[in-house]
């Protein structure tokens, strides 16, 4: 049986932070409008409410690579930072232009960060992942467009979820 958890935000939920569309009346807007803090907080409730669902007989002898059905929390939680990162990078290769890349690939590193910060680290990696695969590794023009502050993070969060030493800097 699970035990409860605390909310990932102590207290009382923030207050929103809106798109300045929405926020001055109007209803047009998408995901690189929605300041990154924002979409890290629905991405931390969200997952947490998963996160909190899960049995710790799930976390069992790898129950999840061989009965799926015996770990649903564990499959879902899954199956969830595969479609983050395959959204990531979708997201990343679609814009036609360099500089529209750039721009999403900045929003991404932005909700990373904040994702870390939140202490989410399922999410921050998925984030993570779609930047490091190789349809976007190698946009090289892209990379070369973000702010030295961004790639600096970029190569912070990489830094964080390297394999070297046996993930050394996570634990």
């Amino acid at each position: 049986h699970t035990q409860p958890h605390a909310p990932p935000f102590a207290g009382a939920l923030p207050t929103p932070l809106l798109p300045r569309s929405v926020a001055n009346g109007g209803c047009a807007f998408t995901w690189l409008d929605v300041p990154p803090l924002e979409v890290a907080r629905q991405l931390t409730l969200d997952t947490h409410a998963t996160f909190c669902a899960t049995d710790t007989r799930e976390l069992l002898a790898q129950a999840w690579t061989k009965q799926r059905h015996t770990a649903p929390h564990i499959v879902a939680l899954i199956e969830r930072t595969n479609a983050i990162g395959f959204w990531g990078r979708s997201a990343v290769l679609t814009p036609t232009s360099v500089d529209e890349r750039a721009r999403v690939l900045t929003a991404m590193i932005a909700i990373a960060s904040r994702l870390l910060e939140l202490n989410n680290l399922i999410d921050t990696y998925a984030f993570v992942a779609a930047t490091q695969c190789a349809e976007v590794y190698r946009l090289k023009q892209t990379r070369a467009l973000l702010a030295p502050h961004v790639r600096r993070e970029l190569d912070s969060l990489h830094s964080l979820f390297s394999p070297n030493h046996g993930y050394r800097k996570l634990r």
